[in-house]
């Protein structure tokens, strides 16, 4: 069984393991990501909450397995500040002001990713918000196409492509959304981890993120095919605050109640009384 495991930087913290359908996706990426978390892993005092999830289907590709979340309560205050000021360092040398919001995504650089939507529904949002800036952590085959898109836009300075990172955790942080413009996955886990930081997701609705993200709740979906979209859905939470805010925590609490043990055993023991009775 494969988990790539990652810490949570959140006061209720700790470690967070995740088995998914990898999509196709450069698995070097999550052996990194292993790697990391395996060092900055939070030990807990307050016991853990695990859950397994049912295999997630893959639209376009033969890639099943199950999916695993483990979230244990850490009190490491000191290894949080250390990702917040990472954080912070990590804006500032990317020179993007302390009061701009942040639209982000973690991804390979690859045709179903479909990131020249993503690129160019950026375009269209900083027509009317000039001052958002764009993240994408990740490389790929499609690195050169992409960066051809930016730079012929205009808006070369909105744009940070910082390649493939081992230490995801303070570059999400500096989202305040997780863009996903994807034609097809499975359960990305890079999308489990932002909302695992109070991220909300705006993304088409490929794969198995309809099935974690309730539209209007944790985020905003839209379908593969109406991939504008996700241009309106996003200006909508960059100009209301408090349905940033809210959504964020619904992220979290989804990330916590679908993918606990305890609503795992619950189900199951569901099963066993149907097939009892």
């Amino acid at each position: 069984m494969q988990l790539n495991s990652i810490w949570d930087p959140y006061k209720r913290g700790g470690r967070l393991k995740i088995r998914v359908v990898q999509n196709g996706v450069n698995t070097e990426v999550f052996k990194k990501r292993e790697t990391r978390s395996e060092r900055l892993e939070a030990r807990s005092e307050k016991g853990e909450i695990r859950s397994e999830r049912r295999e997630a289907r893959s639209e376009n590709e033969d890639v099943r397995s199950e999916s695993r979340v483990e979230i244990r309560d850490s009190r490491e205050e000191k290894r949080e500040k250390v990702v917040e000021v990472d954080s912070l360092l990590i804006k500032e040398r990317m020179g993007i002001p302390s009061s701009s919001k942040i639209i982000g995504k973690v991804a390979v650089f690859r045709s179903q990713k479909r990131l020249w939507l993503w690129v160019e529904v950026a375009i269209r949002i900083l027509k009317k918000h000039p001052t958002t800036h764009f993240l994408l952590v990740g490389d790929g085959d499609w690195r050169e196409r992409i960066e051809k898109q930016i730079k012929d836009s205009g808006f070369e300075k909105n744009f940070h492509l910082v390649g493939v990172q081992k230490e995801v955790i303070p570059y999400l942080n500096l989202m305040d959304i997780y863009l996903s413009s994807s034609e097809f996955e499975g359960l990305p886990i890079a999308m489990l981890e932002a909302m695992a930081c109070e991220i909300p997701v705006v993304s088409t609705r490929a794969g198995g993120i309809g099935e974690v993200i309730q539209h209007g709740k944790q985020g905003f979906l839209c379908h593969v095919d109406e991939w504008e979209h996700l241009e309106d859905y996003s200006i909508q939470l960059l100009e209301d605050e408090e349905l940033l805010a809210k959504m964020g925590i619904e992220a979290r609490k989804q990330v916590e109640e679908k993918f606990s043990m305890q609503s795992m055993v619950e189900q199951l023991e569901k099963i066993y009384e149907e097939v009892l009775s």
